[in-house]
């Protein structure tokens, strides 16, 4: 997968969290590799979402984990959220400061692992058009400190939200942080691992 390669070795993966799970690859990737005990995949898109639960249905025989699916989207408190359609890439899809006839219920970090009763985060991959930079504040700092091991994330810096920016404050928290040598492209794929939990 595009988030995982030779640089980035996660070991005993019990929990993933996959925000913009989209319709559902990378979900069914992680959980034929890992096998992990629990699956939570967020998609804020009500179409993506309808393919996305299909998709989990469709391979619910060969899957060990249990999957859980939340039709909402990450922010950075518990709202309602505007978001743009793209219509040339449903995987493009992100929240729009902008007001547009496309909405969602929104809910933070905090409150997925609350409805998900996740105590740990083994693998938690991003890819959440940009909205990512909503994730990254004071409030989720403990959160990733002390419950989350491995981070793989896409990111989309903008004027205001640079790649440095990330970098800084994850290694901030304790995390050793890799850019993806090879990726070239507007975005940027990072790995991060918590050093506190690798070495628990």
């Amino acid at each position: 997968m595009t988030y995982l390669d030779k640089s980035f070795y996660p070991e005993n993966i019990e929990t993933v969290v996959d925000l913009g799970a989209n319709i559902g690859l990378f979900t069914l990737w992680v959980a034929h590799k890992y096998n992990p005990e629990k699956i939570v995949s967020v998609e804020m898109d009500k179409e993506n979402f309808d393919l996305l639960k299909r998709n989990v249905d469709l391979n619910k025989y060969s899957l060990k984990p249990d999957v859980t699916l939340v039709n909402k989207a990450i922010y950075s408190k518990d709202s309602s959220v505007s978001y743009l359609k793209i219509p040339f890439n449903k995987g493009m899809h992100r929240i729009s400061e902008v007001e547009s006839t496309e909405t969602s219920e929104a809910i933070s970090f905090k409150t997925l692992l609350k409805i998900s009763n996740l105590k740990t985060i083994s693998l938690l991959k991003i890819d959440i058009e940009g909205s990512e930079r909503f994730l990254f504040n004071d409030e989720n700092k403990g959160i990733f400190t002390k419950k989350v091991k491995y981070i793989a994330m896409e990111i989309h810096p903008n004027e205001d939200f640079k790649v440095q920016d990330v970098q800084k404050y994850f290694e901030g928290l304790d995390f050793r942080c890799v850019i993806r040598d090879e990726w070239r492209s507007v975005n940027t794929i990072m790995f991060c691992e918590n050093n506190k939990k690798a070495k628990a």
